[in-house]
């Protein structure tokens, strides 16, 4: 395996910018001054730390981190899913939204994205003597849009689910753990961060990792939504796509972390990339002091310590899965008449950073979702309701339809 600088997993820019101060090798950006290196590249000091640890994790073995197909068919067997209480939904995402990946959630105003973010919120905590992950949900709300009344309804519902399954099974075990998982219980395992702007997106999204890493038991991430920040008066374009790139790069390092080493870097704080304990201290205060963190000093450090200034090391976190919601934008028809579609908003390039690609809008009345990507379902399509219980669906088999078949207003428009 190459050790030039250009192999490393950087961003372009960065990748130019290190090459053009002369360090054209994984081992020079390795070995530098992490205040050196910025300084020569004309980078940030998070940026040469994130470069830093991606040029340190290449020198230290020519394999390092490769993993072998058999070691992924594997992984891929026992990986496990978060169900959404939707069979057709279930159906299409191949027995629910899955783990070590991104699914995007597309949509209008009142399909339900945020309601499908709140009920996997709770689905995530299902006891696994009933199949579920018994896990929690860290929710990064952007627009406002969880309600502690909407919450309250599905979680009294999913716990009415849990005791009736319990006891028509008879099986004591589960009634025990159906009984345990009040609503009490469901709350205290959402963990939730308000934010108001791209600067507090960018600093929550920075220190997730650090997070899960202290938190394994989270399970689940939930970004509602992604689109709402970079809405907003934003006049730099180039400043927004290379943020765009930061934050796709960062949630999928959240999605598949494994070892996650924790330190003190020298000067500020490390950057995710370089895997400090905390990103950027005076953008994460920034936080706390206007959400009243919700990103609580247990949700940073077992026991709510600081964390000491030398090396520590962690258990790896379990993996998690990311869920994004998204807004979507009418895109004109091309030259010869073609009618205007919906697309998602945040263009072409972000398109790329989602694994898993879900499309809900309307049919006849109804709501519906489309598989419009995934890495191993073909296209489908279903009909999903939101109830006053949350999420559920319809007792028919969802449409299924030939690779590259869209089916649905989805893909009409």
């Amino acid at each position: 395996m190459t050790s030039d600088v250009s192999s490393l997993p950087l961003c372009p820019t960065l990748r130019s910018k290190l090459s053009a101060a002369g360090f054209t090798s994984a081992a020079a950006v390795a070995q530098a001054d992490p205040a050196r290196l910025a300084a020569d590249a004309a980078v940030t000091l998070e940026d040469a730390q994130r470069a830093q640890h991606a040029a340190d994790a290449r020198t230290r073995s020519g394999l390092a981190g490769a993993l072998s197909a058999k070691a992924l068919y594997d992984r891929e067997r026992r990986s496990q899913r978060i169900i959404t209480f939707c069979a057709g939904l279930d159906s299409i995402l191949g027995g629910g939204v899955g783990l070590q990946q991104i699914t995007e959630v597309c949509g209008g105003p009142g399909l339900g994205k945020t309601q499908l973010g709140m009920q996997l919120a709770l689905d995530v905590q299902i006891p696994d003597c009933f199949g579920g992950l018994g896990g929690e949900a860290l929710y990064v709300d952007a627009e406002g849009g969880l309600t502690l009344e909407r919450l309250t309804q599905m979680a009294d519902a999913l716990a009415a689910h849990l005791r009736r399954v319990a006891a028509a099974r008879g099986d004591a075990r589960r009634a025990q753990a159906a009984a345990a998982l009040t609503r009490e219980r469901m709350f205290d395992a959402v963990h939730l961060y308000r934010v108001h702007d791209l600067a507090e997106l960018l600093a929550v999204v920075d220190g997730l990792v650090a997070t899960l890493a202290a938190r394994p038991a989270i399970r689940l991430v939930v970004v509602d939504s992604i689109a709402f920040p970079f809405r907003q008066d934003h006049a730099d374009l180039a400043a927004r796509t290379r943020q765009l790139a930061q934050l796709g790069q960062s949630l999928m390092e959240v999605a598949v972390a494994h070892d996650v080493a924790v330190r003190q870097g020298v000067g500020s704080p490390s950057f995710l990339g370089a895997r400090g304990w905390r990103p950027s201290r005076g953008r994460i205060l920034q936080v706390e002091k206007r959400c009243g963190l919700l990103g609580r000093p247990d949700l940073h450090s077992p026991g709510g310590r600081a964390a000491p200034p030398h090396c520590c090391h962690f258990p790896p976190p379990k993996n998690a899965q990311v869920v994004l919601t998204n807004h979507v934008t009418t895109r004109p028809g091309e030259d010869g008449g073609a009618p205007p579609r919906l697309i998602p908003v945040l263009g072409d390039t972000w398109a790329h950073v989602a694994t898993s690609r879900l499309m809900l809008y309307w049919e006849a009345g109804a709501r519906r979702a489309f598989l419009y990507k995934s890495p191993s379902q073909p296209p489908a399509s279903c009909e999903y309701l939101v109830t006053g219980e949350g999420i559920r669906g319809r007792r028919q088999p969802a449409k299924r339809g030939p690779e590259g078949e869209c089916r649905g207003e989805a893909a009409k428009k």
